[in-house]
């Protein structure tokens, strides 16, 4: 009972399964072929974004040197600046020692005090 079969079916015969190994060849390579061309979309896909990135980190870095070299020049410049307060203020406190040490003071005061005496005798006389 083994060697029986239905009644309907007969077993393909050589051409038929020859055909049908080719028709699921040719499937197969077609699904490949598909399978290749999305591969290769996604390749240039990929390679387009990795340029993308690339080109966006060259420019970063261009940035971040530029800010480098603006801090440098910044840090010098503060540096030079600093010094020069501290010059400008030494003298500008050796101005007021000789401003308020100079010998004109003594003779303005003086003066002043002369003013002040004749002021004094000329309003005691009008009254």
């Amino acid at each position: 009972m083994a060697g029986r079969r239905s009644s309907g079916t007969k077993q393909p015969t050589a051409k038929e399964i020859a055909h049908a190994s080719g028709v699921r060849t040719e499937k197969v390579e077609s699904d490949m072929k598909a399978v290749l061309e999305a591969v290769g979309g996604m390749r240039e896909a990929m390679d387009e974004r990795f340029r993308a990135v690339d080109d966006g980190l060259v420019a970063q870095a261009r940035d971040i040197r530029d800010v480098r070299d603006a801090m440098r020049t910044l840090s010098t410049d503060v540096r030079t600046n600093s010094s020069d307060i501290k010059a400008l203020r030494a003298e500008v406190r050796d101005f007021r020692h000789d401003f308020d040490h100079r010998e004109e003071r003594g003779r303005v005061t003086a003066l002043e005090e002369r003013v002040s005496a004749i002021e004094t005798q000329l309003s005691t006389a009008s009254r």
